[in-house]
């Protein structure tokens, strides 16, 4: 089962990990990065996959939300990836 870690990050100016979001993850990357593709996806702005780095901290929760372990602080990165895709032009079309 997945331990729940809330992730903050401290260059949106989130203070403590109850202004952060909460992902279920193997461990504290993971979750990082998980808040990374949500940051991503949700604010539209893809900063962190654009080349700019993320200064977080992952905090381990219990199923209330209070904290249940030592808080990490971890940068997170990304990178875009190219997708191409080709068809088949139909003569006569």
């Amino acid at each position: 089962m997945a331990q729940r870690y809330a992730v903050h990050c401290t260059d949106l100016g989130h203070e403590c990990y109850e202004d952060g979001k909460v992902f279920g993850a193997v461990d504290y990357a993971d979750a990082a990065s998980q808040w990374a593709r949500y940051e991503d996806c949700n604010s539209a702005d893809y900063w962190i996959v654009g080349g700019q780095h993320a200064h977080v901290v992952v905090t381990p929760v219990d199923a209330d939300y209070k904290q249940n372990g030592e808080p990490k602080k971890m940068i997170v990165t990304g990178e875009s990836v190219p997708c191409y895709s080709a068809r088949l032009v139909v003569s006569g079309a």
